[in-house]
């Protein structure tokens, strides 16, 4: 959509589906995702510079504030808020800066900040969860990892990225009418918490913190392959232990959760998707007994999980948003929202491998990189998971007190325990 205004030329987007959908999430927390890449050494500060301004034309909408009454996304008059160098100090630290927020409205929907120390740089990428979710971010990062790379290579390059298709509807792309209607017509089971499955945290009298748990390289590869002898996944084995723990937790022998899925996978042509929001849930539900053993859980959810892998039915809620966001009024699909979605108050994540073959920065090697989901604010907690040169880092968001911090770091350490008991 464009408009022109004493006689300047003024871009507009459109919100799609998705966008609109993660703008509701902001009734309970501010719908950010964070990456934080450790340097060896210092990055060209130039060259990063001109890589972030040229990613800007693969998804335009970074540069925009969103319109809540319009619900278009319509051109920020700050681009340079997207980058900035600061001193490492005490008061500056990759933590902290880490949990820097975006202004939804006014934009930009994206924010970098390169930490310089003495001796090495820590890169703190903050993005609008409205714009993409986490594997877009992925793809995000290794394009601008990319940009760097040619940048360095050659001083006069200047080929920006194409954008590319963000809506909902190219889920079904390439999908016969029979598959169609088997997805329409699909029953998933949807996902109730009980106040009860809370986690004893107090929030809201603290303030923003993460906390982070790696699983060495070691652990992991002893984890892959108990659960591989068991017929399970890595996902299935952390989410076995998530459940367990939580279980204990909060003295809850149901458990219950969403796993988001990345709906890529289900597209037909998944070249021509671009950066965008294209998640769905499944359903990770059971029954863990007091002394039930960690085998007996794992192969509960091991099956749940292998059986809605073989199902399309993930794609029935998407589409149904699709549908009604072609069907009503940007209002009327916004007043909606409350009554047709409900936001799981605990959840996980596993944002899956970042790539260190395509997360290359040509000239500054990486030491580690994470990812960080949205701070989160009681009652509402979210465990989320990583890999990275074959550790994972488990990650928690949260505006809390210390003994918050705490007890979520000790949740963290039962989790790796229960994994190490279980592989023996």
């Amino acid at each position: 959509m464009k408009e022109h205004k004493n006689s300047e030329r003024k871009e507009n987007y459109r919100a799609e589906a998705f966008d609109i959908m993660q703008n509701y999430y902001r009734t309970v927390h501010q719908p950010l995702i964070r990456c934080m890449i450790r340097f060896c050494g210092h990055a060209d500060v130039e060259i990063l510079r001109r890589a972030v301004s040229l990613s800007v034309s693969a998804v335009p909408q970074v540069a925009c504030g969103l319109n809540p009454k319009t619900m278009c996304w319509e051109k920020s008059g700050h681009p340079e808020k997207m980058f900035c160098i600061i001193p490492k100090t005490e008061k500056d630290t990759p933590e902290k800066l880490l949990l820097s927020t975006i202004n939804f409205e006014c934009g930009p929907q994206l924010k970098l900040i390169l930490v310089r120390g003495k001796e090495a740089d820590t890169l703190c990428v903050v993005m609008s969860h409205l714009i993409m979710d986490g594997g877009g971010f992925k793809e995000y990062l290794y394009l601008l990892a990319n940009l760097y790379s040619r940048c360095a290579e050659n001083s006069a390059f200047c080929k920006k990225p194409v954008s590319r298709d963000r809506t909902v509807g190219q889920l079904l792309n390439g999908y016969s009418f029979s598959e169609r209607w088997k997805i329409l017509m699909a029953k998933p089971v949807p996902i109730r918490q009980d106040a009860a499955l809370y986690p004893p945290l107090q929030g809201e009298k603290g303030s923003p913190f993460f906390v982070c748990r790696v699983l060495r390289g070691d652990v992991l590869s002893s984890v892959k392959s108990y659960g591989k002898s068991c017929g399970a996944s890595v996902n299935d084995m952390l989410l076995t232990a998530y459940a367990r723990v939580l279980r204990d937790w909060t003295g809850q022998t149901h458990v219950e959760f969403p796993c988001p899925v990345d709906m890529r996978k289900y597209l037909k042509n998944r070249k021509s998707c671009g950066l965008c929001n294209m998640t769905s849930n499944y359903r990770c539900a059971a029954e863990i007994a007091k002394g039930e053993p960690f085998e007996t859980t794992l192969r509960k959810i091991s099956a749940q999980m292998t059986a809605q892998k073989k199902s399309t039915a993930c794609l029935k809620g998407p589409v149904m948003l699709n549908l009604l966001f072609h069907a009503l009024p940007r209002p009327v699909l916004c007043a909606l929202f409350p009554k047709i979605f409900s936001i799981p108050v605990v959840s996980y994540t596993n944002i899956g491998i970042l790539d260190e073959n395509r997360l290359v920065f040509q000239g500054t090697k990486i030491q580690d990189a994470f990812l960080v989901t949205a701070v989160k604010h009681a009652p509402y907690f979210q465990l989320s998971a990583t890999t990275w040169r074959g550790e994972c880092t488990l990650t928690s968001a949260y505006c809390g007190t210390p003994e918050d911090k705490k007890q979520i770091g000790g949740f963290m350490a039962a989790l790796e325990r229960e994994l190490a008991v279980a592989v023996g």
